[in-house]
């Protein structure tokens, strides 16, 4: 069961940080990014 749901975790937080990315490709500098992957951590 751990398993299942640190995969789930793990995709979730991936298909978080790849909207983010996509979303502040054009506008958000690497900083911004940098924190809200740290933000998407609490997530």
């Amino acid at each position: 069961m751990q398993a299942v749901e640190k995969t789930v975790t793990n995709a979730k937080r991936a298909l978080i940080h790849d909207h983010m990315d996509h979303c502040l490709d054009a506008e958000g500098s690497e900083t911004d990014r940098a924190e809200l992957r740290t933000i998407a951590r609490y997530l």
